[in-house]
This record gives structure tokens, C-alpha cells and sequence, in this order.
């Protein structure tokens, strides 16, 4: 889960030069997501196969979590649940322990 974290955290820090004066944070933090699903997407297939989303570090139970279809592929809009998990403080993404064994649908999860 720190992986997850980290890659939403590194997303944040780039959002702001993307705000300017043309849009709000929110647009550009949308704009930024989508582009790096499609940095990731290197088959370009329009999904996120694990291999393709390590490169973010999302791996394993964190893959898992957001595949939430469980076709081991990530849509964008399955991708795109990470702004949600970042920017939301009742989703426990940002303050899970990471040694916790709960899963998405267990008590103490993800959602």
C-alpha cells in the first residue's frame, strides 16, 4: 500500500503546473492522471495490464484492489479510483497501515 501511496502522492506534485490560469486544480489533476494511464499503457491497448502498472508500483493486493472487474486489466476509469482514494479522507488509502491484512471488503479495508 506505501506504493500506492507513493504514486499518488507523485501525481499530486505535478498537478499544479498543470493548473495555471486555464483550468482548476481539479481539471488538471484529472489531465494528469489520464496522461500517465496513457504513459503506462505502452501496448496501448486502452487497460493496464499489472506489468504495465508496476512501473507505478502498483503491484499485488494493490493491483487487485483497483481491479475492481477482476479481468487483471486496469480500465482508466479503474485507474482514475486512485484520485479518488488520494483526494478522499474516508477512503483510508492515505492513512491504511500498510501491515494490515484486511483486504478491499474486509473490515479496516480500502473502501
Amino acid at each position: 500500500m506505501k506504493r500506492i501511496i507513493a504514486t499518488f502522492f507523485a501525481l499530486s506534485l505535478a498537478v499544479p503546473a498543470f493548473a495555471g490560469e486555464t483550468g482548476s486544480y481539479d481539471d488538471a489533476q484529472k489531465a494528469r492522471y489520464k496522461q500517465t494511464f496513457t504513459q503506462l499503457d505502452t501496448n496501448q491497448d486502452k487497460a493496464l495490464s499489472e506489468t504495465e502498472a508496476s512501473a507505478a508500483g502498483l503491484t499485488g493486493p494493490d493491483f487487485s484492489a483497483l481491479d475492481k472487474d477482476g479481468n487483471d486489466q486496469l480500465s482508466q476509469k479503474e485507474f482514475m479510483k486512485l484520485r479518488e482514494m488520494g483526494s478522499s479522507g474516508s477512503s483510508g488509502a492515505e492513512t491504511r497501515d500498510s501491515t494490515s491484512s484486511a483486504g478491499p471488503h474486509q473490515e479496516g479495508g480500502y473502501e
